[in-house]
């Protein structure tokens, strides 16, 4: 009867995280005895079961998942399991549709030697389009979005940092929300090394316009103090070589790159407008924001292909060896 089964045996799954059984609208069970005394039991369950992930190249990763079923009050000297034919056809036509992340591959059955519990394992591959269009996609546009302040005028300082330090503020929440999802490890995933590298992208555009735009301004001060230092020069050499004459004053009027020096002579005042963001701009400023541009795409477009092919092969090397278990 259903007590012989269920509770004298004591059957129980070893690797159980938490389990239910089926009650609407009666208990989900039947038993079927056969006139040579073969006796069925079959009982509905809902198990959660805990299974030991390598996550390394996660999310190309192929992890094989199983339930294990044995005895808990007997040993083999009173109870031993094994697989029947119905065992065996039923799990082997077994197949998974309603996984989002996973792709099921097959199934195989095994139990140890002494028959003191069943192993009933199946291969799941992650399907990696889902993290295509939900992490890597989006990470690109945030490491594309970065690199604009090389297409603006290098003037728009304030433009340039605040697209920066807003890109990298994104990548960090985005980062974390990932973070959050995952299991804790203390290794590196796959995962873990594209976002540190497009993190590292990120943060070596913002340093480059933080320095660009330090270089403008100390470039500019220094320059204005050379202008100024050389005026006053020529002013008391003008003075040694004639008489004294009206007091002369000299101002100087800087508004963002516009620098005016004016001097007021006998109530007068001359004006010597200046640019100078073309009178202190070197000559191969175009071109090396040309090359940053180049380097910085170059550098993204070869880390994409070469992590691709590498996880991309690793997968496949890992699913092989499951699929040979399976077969």
């Amino acid at each position: 009867s259903s007590d012989v089964c269920s509770s004298d045996l004591d059957t129980f799954i070893l690797n159980e995280k938490q389990g239910n059984f089926h009650t609407t609208t009666v208990n989900n069970e039947y038993i079927m005895i056969y006139p040579n005394g073969r006796l069925i039991y079959d009982v509905r369950l809902t198990i959660t079961a805990h299974c030991i992930m390598n996550l390394l190249l996660y999310p190309f990763d192929t992890q094989e998942c199983s339930l294990k079923i044995g005895s808990n009050a007997y040993d083999t000297d009173e109870v031993i399991y094994a697989w029947g034919i119905e065992g065996e056809e039923t799990v082997s036509h077994f197949n998974v549709s309603s996984l989002v992340n996973f792709k099921f591959l097959g199934s195989r059955t095994s139990s140890d030697r002494d028959g003191e519990f069943l192993e009933w394992s199946i291969l799941l591959t992650r399907s990696v389009t889902y993290f295509l269009f939900r992490i890597y996609l989006p990470c690109d546009l945030i490491v594309v979005i970065s690199w604009l302040p090389l297409w603006i005028d290098e003037s728009a300082r304030v433009e340039r940092l605040a697209i920066g330090i807003t890109t990298m503020l994104a990548l960090t929440t985005f980062i974390s929300s990932i973070n959050s999802e995952l299991p804790k490890i203390s290794y590196i995933t796959a995962m873990d090394v594209y976002l540190f590298v497009c993190f590292a992208m990120v943060f070596a555009a913002v340093l480059r316009s933080a320095a660009r735009t330090i270089h403008e301004l100390v470039t500019q001060k220094t320059k204005q103090r050379w202008k100024l230092k050389s005026l006053w020069g020529r002013r008391r050499k003008v003075g040694r070589s004639q008489a004294p004459g009206p007091v002369q004053q000299i101002f100087v009027h800087s508004s963002g790159p516009e620098v005016t020096l004016a001097t007021v002579e006998d109530g007068y005042s001359h004006h010597n407008g200046t640019d100078a963001s073309q009178a202190f701009r070197p000559g191969g400023k175009r071109q090396q924001q040309n090359y940053s541009r180049f380097i910085f795409l170059i550098f993204f477009l070869c880390f994409n292909v070469i992590y691709v092919a590498l996880y991309l092969g690793l997968s496949v090397v890992d699913t092989m060896g499951y699929s040979m278990l399976v077969d």
